[in-house]
Parts: structure tokens; sequence; C-alpha cells
């Protein structure tokens, strides 16, 4: 087998980010090394194939990655997805920080380090901001777990300060979701479209108040998933009403154009720019209700896996297959697979019940304030319009959507 770990022609350039270290990272190996956080041994500036990681757990599998500003803005962020992804496809586990929360936040940093060992940790003293100890924990409860033993999961979780809770609630900051590459899942229905399609779903959290272990068997999910915890700190990470007791934390997938098969007859719903969540989610709904080939989702302004997407989608985001692009690559693409495209337009003069559908037909829709960019307005094969008969010249785009699919699924025979 080819040797992926501290390749030599990597060597010279390992010592020399060992030299010149990150306060971030000089402040974060002051805690790791020596085997200090729970007797890991942790390496930094290892190698692992062709990347350089910030620290490395061996015995645990962990890659330990810190962020500065240059990581949330491409291509920075793209290459990071594609290092996590070679990363996990070696069975590593990789956690990332931003630097930020080194300086700010320590000890919670600490805490997900820790939680993120394959084996028990040891309880030991904690550590200040400054490295200095504190005393032990209070060691009547489990470490960790703020809360007394119960539940299939393990140990029911009574307190918003677990660092598991605490990393949750992070994941409802779009630029942290970005980040971590993870998103939240409300609802026993939406996490089984979820599953259905593919997601991997990481912990569940559960109010056994709610609902019961055993209505969450069908799910299929290792037992050692499910964390039960209780009503005061389910309605803490509750993001909606109404959520059935269940939450659950999920990877992102990628969503490239690439990746969209087509039916011989494809219909496509094309989103410019939209920006809303609810209009999203909506229109999803209708994408699914349809039975649409994909959703086109061109330089989005909202996240799609924001929780009030999935929440006003009733999962719909997982149903259909999705793809993000920028307006000129959706061009090129829908031009390469024959497909016509169809834009409504206020000004267009195409009354959408005369527009031929029967044909692969890309529908595409803009914003409600707006409308469509110039780029898609010349570009189509026909502008076409909803006629209204009062004295408003237009409707909610969702509404707008569900009116032009229907009537193309109207055409085909379909309904």
């Amino acid at each position: 087998m080819a040797r992926i770990h501290n390749r030599s022609y990597l060597k010279q350039t390992r010592k020399d980010l060992r030299n010149n270290t990150t306060a971030a990272e000089a402040t974060l190996w002051r805690f790791l090394q020596k085997s200090q956080l729970d007797g890991r041994k942790f390496r930094r500036q290892h190698s692992i194939g062709n990347y350089i990681v910030d620290f490395y757990c061996p015995s645990e599998k962990l890659v330990i990655e810190l962020d500065g500003d240059a990581h949330f803005h491409s291509p920075g962020y793209e290459r990071d997805i594609e290092r996590t992804r070679y990363l996990q496809s070696l069975n590593l586990k990789v956690v990332r920080f931003e630097n930020e929360e080194i300086f700010k936040a320590i000890e919670t940093v600490l805490d997900k380090i820790k939680s993120a060992f394959n084996t028990p940790t040891t309880p030991g003293p904690s550590f200040t901001k400054e490295g200095n100890i504190n005393p032990l924990p209070n060691l009547n409860s489990p470490p960790g777990t703020g809360g007394v033993p119960e539940g299939r999961g393990g140990f029911k979780i009574t307190s918003t300060q677990n660092p598991k809770i605490k990393s949750l609630l992070t994941l409802e900051k779009p630029r942290e979701r970005k980040k971590q590459q993870l998103f939240i899942i409300e609802g026993k229905k939406e996490i089984g479209f979820a599953l259905e399609a593919g997601y991997k779903i990481g912990n569940l959290f559960f109010c056994d108040e709610i609902i019961s272990p055993d209505d969450l068997q069908q799910l299929g999910l290792e037992s050692k998933l499910l964390i039960p915890v209780s009503k005061d700190v389910f309605d803490k990470i509750a993001v909606r009403e109404n959520s059935g007791g269940v939450i659950a934390v999920a990877e992102m997938k990628l969503h490239s154009l690439n990746q969209v098969r087509l039916s011989k007859n494809p219909l496509i719903l094309v989103l410019e720019a939209v920006e809303k969540p609810g209009n999203l989610g909506a229109m999803l709904r209708t994408a699914d209700a349809a039975g649409v080939d994909a959703v086109i989702i061109c330089d989005p302004q909202t996240d799609f896996y924001n929780p009030n997407v999935i929440r006003s989608s009733l999962g719909c985001v997982f149903t259909k297959q999705i793809a993000s692009a920028t307006s000129e690559e959706t061009l090129g693409w829908l031009r390469k697979n024959n497909i016509t495209i169809y834009c409504t337009y206020l000004e267009a003069s195409n009354p959408y019940n005369q527009t031929d559908f029967t044909k692969p037909s890309a529908i595409v829709m803009g914003t409600e304030s707006t409308g469509l960019s110039e780029t898609w307005v010349k570009n189509a094969d026909a502008n076409i319009i909803i006629p209204m008969q009062g004295k408003i010249d237009s409707m909610n785009v969702s509404t707008a959507a569900a009116v032009v699919v229907f009537e193309a699924r109207r055409q085909r025979g379909d309904i």
C-alpha cells in the first residue's frame, strides 16, 4: 500500500509551517502537546496524502483544522470541501474551528475535541484561556453529559451547556453550517426523507416527553446515535414549533450540475437569486408535487439548508435533485442538454398556457422584487407571462411557479 502519512516530498513544507505557526495554532498547541488532553498524542503540521493538516491524533484518527477568513470564500471554501472529503474517505474524522473560537472559547473547543474521541474520555482538569488548571468537575454526573443516566442513547442531556448542545446551536448560523458542512433537520418525516435520499445522519436528539425511542426505530439509525434530552433543552434547540420532539444533525451534500440525472423528456425548474427561505421552500414543495426532474438554484441568496427552507418545504428539499450554479453555468448546461428555456417575464407577450411545454423544458423564475436578470431574458428561447385579471401585475413567485409547472404537466398528460 502506498504511504500516505508524512510523504518525504512534503517534509520541508511541514517544517516551514511548524516554524511559522499562526497565533491560533500556537494557542491550541499549548493544550494538545505532550499528551495533556486526556492522554491523547497529537502531531502538528502532519501530512496525509497531499494535504498537510493542522493537528492529527493517530489513536483517534482525528484531524483538527483551524480556519481563518480565507476559508470562508471561494476558492478556499471549495478546497476545504475537497480536502475534507478526501480525509473522510480514509475513515478520518475532521473537526474544524474558526481562529476566533480558539481565542475566545478554548474550553468549548477542547470539549468539542474530546467529544470526537472514539473511546471514553477520562475526567481530568479543565483549562482556562490562559492555560491555568481549574479544579476537577463534579463527578456525580458523567463528564460532558450535564445529566443523569437514562434512555437508549446513553445519558439524558439536561443542560444547555452540554458540548453537544452548544455545537448543535452553532448550526443555526449560515456561516457555521457552511464551515462545518453540517445542518439541522427537525421532524421525523423530514429526517426520513433525508435518509431515503442518502444523507448521512449524525446525532439525533429527541425529547422522550414528546416522542418515544420506539417510534424512532423505523428510521433505522443505530441506537448509539439516539440522544435523549430534557424538555427544557429541546425547547432551546428547536427552531420551529411542532417539530415532533426530534432533531437530527446531517452532513451536507455537494449539488453540482454534473450530478443531475435527466429523464428522456425533462422538466426543470430554475430559480434565480431566490431570497426568501419561505418562497424557496414553497417552490421545492411544488417541484415535488409536480414531479420535476430537478431544481436549479442560480446565484442563491439564501442557504437551502436553512431550517426555514426545510420547514417550509416539508422536507421536499431532500426529495428532488437540487443543483446550485451561476446563471451562466446553468445556461450553458441547458443548451448542452438541448433543453428549451422559458423565462417568466412581465413584459413578455406569450401567455404561459399558449406555450408548448411538451418538449424538454426549463421554466425560469426570478425574484419578486426585481424579476429575472437581463442574462436570462436575452438568452431565453421564449419569454412567457401569466395574464393578470386584476389590478396587480404579478403574483407571489412560488404561486406563479406552481401555475406554470402544473400547466406543463397538464400538457404532458400527467394530470
